[in-house]
């Protein structure tokens, strides 16, 4: 009925400038075929709202995915005007993907449709995103972090009742990525194109969802061990080419285990250190935990390496 898309593209939302750059695109990768064979369908649309800085190559990995348009929140400052909240964003090979990044934090609508009475909080909204571009469409996204239980059910009622009160050139729309891209398709007002950027943004975090302070250096044994499976990782799958052209059996089933598994782990608030305490301490019976996953990761490459001699 296209009431609801599919986006994301990631198999995680992973910390896009600390993991290697072939681990950007198997998160795309394995992003995009864990949709298509659970919902039938890939996303159009990559979505790393909470990411902690995105990388130049983005739109490249994007584009080759099947992704078309990207949505991000932290990277830049926000509500200062310094950057447009719509643009196309370029990566050094030319390939270009058209981008929101949210003008405010992406949480913004978070208390619309909580309770019956929430009009006045939709008239706020759309006074303070107006303010923030020239396009007569703005994307405010209603619900919270992962973390928090918020729940919107009176969304519809809301909207509806907001707009019987407005004049014909105002209207709230519950709405998909893809209905406000096409939206701003017609927006009278040219899009820029920002060229070989990398969006990080470590100042003015009393006045942005910049990146949390010291998420690249806490926890630096999370980082270190991520690093070394990424390379042990190549390393092995080079080492069992080699030893399928003299009649080994190439351990696919071994490596892509390993692969999800390390990709799992790149989660950015987790390999960002930013977590508590808990979820970083070994547990054999909790397979989620860091250590868990690190030993499964060996013992599967270990195996692997032992096979081709």
């Amino acid at each position: 009925q296209g009431r609801c898309e599919l986006a994301g593209g990631f198999l995680v939302e992973p910390d896009l400038n600390m993991i290697s750059g072939e681990s950007l695109v198997r998160q795309a990768v394995l992003g995009q075929q864990y949709l298509k064979n659970t919902w039938g369908r890939a996303a159009v649309t990559g979505w790393n709202i909470d990411s902690f800085g995105h990388s130049v190559q983005i739109p490249q990995i994007c584009r080759k995915s099947g992704m078309e348009s990207y949505v991000f929140s932290r990277g830049t400052a926000h509500g200062t005007g310094d950057q447009p909240s719509d643009f196309f964003w370029e990566s050094p090979d030319g390939s270009s993907v058209f981008v929101h990044k949210t003008p405010y934090n992406y949480q913004i609508g978070r208390q619309i449709g909580q309770q019956a009475d929430t009009t006045d909080e939709v008239s706020e909204l759309f006074r303070l995103m107006r303010s923030s571009t020239p396009h007569d469409a703005f994307m405010a996204m209603v619900g919270a972090d992962a973390n928090e239980q918020v729940f919107n059910p009176h969304l519809s009622d809301v909207v509806t009742t907001w707009n019987s009160w407005q004049t014909a050139d105002a209207e709230a729309v519950i709405a998909t990525p893809a209905d406000y891209f096409n939206a701003l398709q017609s927006s009278p007002h040219p899009l820029p194109t920002i060229e070989n950027e990398e969006f990080v943004n470590q100042n003015h975090l009393e006045t942005s969802d910049g990146v949390l302070p010291g998420t690249y250096g806490a926890r630096i044994e999370v980082k270190k061990t991520n690093s070394r499976y990424e390379q042990l990782l190549l390393d092995t799958e080079k080492i069992s080419v080699f030893a399928s052209l003299e009649g080994f059996d190439y351990p696919l089933s071994a490596l892509m285990s390993a692969t999800e598994l390390l990709a799992l782990n790149q989660t950015h608030d987790y390999i960002g250190g930013c977590g508590i305490d808990d979820i970083y301490e070994d547990d054999d019976s909790i397979i989620n935990d860091f250590g868990d996953r690190a030993a499964l990761i060996e013992d599967n490459l270990t195996a692997v390496l032992d096979q081709s001699g």
